[in-house]
């Protein structure tokens, strides 16, 4: 079920992004330009980020052993290799996972790390049927418990200029980790447009 959504279509000039649904705001960091990117035909206007970023706390829910994170973005072909993307961090013993872009591959390095900032996963994950690089789409990140394990996934719906979507998922596996709950989530330090939700 839907424990936070971010719409982010507000308005030219606001400090923050309100959350839609069971969050609290998405707080800037530097200052993310909204309402600046209108390229999608099924949202209002969102913002571009160009090296900023945004921030939300989740509030208390009931940790499910899984997450999915999602953001509609738009990726220049101008963003600098490993980019972040996304910024997720739980209540697991896998409690950071990161995604960047990789412009070499053309596509995404998926990272996670313990609580000690030691890494657990560092993959670059590819090829795709439709590049991520200057192209729009959905991007996803879901973790979920097998086992004593997580088994991840990525997935990336490219959006074509008609509207029509192609959409891949890839997937690896971190051994002997937990997932918990998500409490925080980070977007941008790219020029991405975006919205956000957690379920």
């Amino acid at each position: 079920s839907l424990v936070a959504y971010w719409p982010m279509e507000d308005e030219s000039g606001s400090v923050r992004f309100a959350a839609a649904a069971g969050a609290r705001p998405m707080y800037f960091a530097a200052a993310p330009e909204p309402a600046a990117y209108d390229g999608f035909a099924a949202s209002a206007p969102l913002p571009t980020f160009n090296g900023a970023g945004a921030t939300a706390t989740l509030g208390s829910h009931t940790s499910t052993n899984q997450f999915t994170v999602g953001a509609l973005c738009y990726l220049p072909a101008t963003l600098t290799d490993e980019a972040t993307l996304l910024t997720v961090s739980t209540t697991g013993t896998a409690q950071t996972w990161t995604v960047k872009l990789e412009t070499g591959a053309p596509g995404f390095r998926v990272e996670a790390f313990d609580a000690d900032g030691a890494s657990i996963e560092n993959l670059t994950i590819g090829p795709w049927t439709v590049s991520p690089i200057g192209g729009s789409g959905y991007l996803a990140l879901a973790a979920e418990a097998t086992g004593a394990n997580i088994t991840w996934r990525i997935r990336w719906a490219a959006i074509d200029s008609n509207g029509g979507v192609t959409s891949q998922t890839l997937t690896d596996t971190v051994t002997s980790a937990t997932v918990g709950r998500v409490s925080s989530i980070k977007l941008g330090r790219g020029a991405v447009p975006l919205n956000a939700d957690v379920v």
